[in-house]
């Protein structure tokens, strides 16, 4: 979409828009002016209710304006926002998933190298099972 900047003497002062201040990264994500606020963390803060101003204030490096296109582009856009909130939420579901089964596998280390530990210090013969 191309826009034209319009003389001052033609149909008033002249008016460029602005698009909204969202990044699309290489992870898929999309972030919020310039930082690494995620688009849904401010829409899903929108729809519990807060405001623009509440949301800019909750996450500083966030301002008014910022808040107020990120709302107005989500109600523009709403299936396709709704579409990436889904997968984001998937996606974080699936994050969390993997980070808790790494942890059980570093809990589950933790703990035989412990009893290894214990067995080698009191002098006890340790016998291999596999």
């Amino acid at each position: 979409m191309t826009t034209e900047v319009r003389p001052a003497s033609a149909l008033g002062p002249p008016f460029e828009p602005v698009a909204p201040p969202l990044e699309a990264w290489a992870d898929g994500s999309i972030r919020v002016g310039g930082t690494r606020l995620l688009l849904h963390i401010v829409v899903n803060e929108h729809l519990m209710g807060e405001t623009p101003e509440q949301i800019a204030r909750n996450f500083p490096p966030l301002t008014i304006a910022e808040a107020y296109a990120v709302i107005a582009y989500y109600h523009a856009n709403r299936e396709a926002v709704d579409a990436h909130l889904a997968w984001a939420h998937k996606t974080a579901a699936g994050t969390l998933a993997a980070t808790e089964c790494l942890l059980a596998q570093a809990v589950a280390l933790k703990r035989e190298r412990s009893i290894e530990w214990r067995i080698q210090g009191s002098g006890l013969k340790v016998r291999k099972t596999m």
